[in-house]
């Protein structure tokens, strides 16, 4: 769990350089191919909207077992 939190900080950071400074041109050659920098935002803006969402139905499925028991 701890390592997720690293890998969540450092896609952020990366995204984050990215919509700044624009894509590596090192990164494009190796791929042989251009760096949508806007996908990968987008991406990561889908993912954590997802997370949010489900960690929520999990939180609130959890409060409503408890108010059973």
């Amino acid at each position: 769990m701890k390592t997720g939190w690293l890998l969540l900080i450092g896609i952020l950071i990366k995204v984050g350089h990215e919509q700044i400074f624009g894509a590596s041109q090192d990164i494009a050659d190796l791929i042989n191919a251009t760096v949508a920098i806007d996908a990968h935002l987008f991406g990561t803006i889908s993912g954590l909207t997802i997370i949010v969402i489900l960690y929520g139905k999990l939180r609130l499925t959890e409060g409503l077992k408890e108010k059973i028991s």
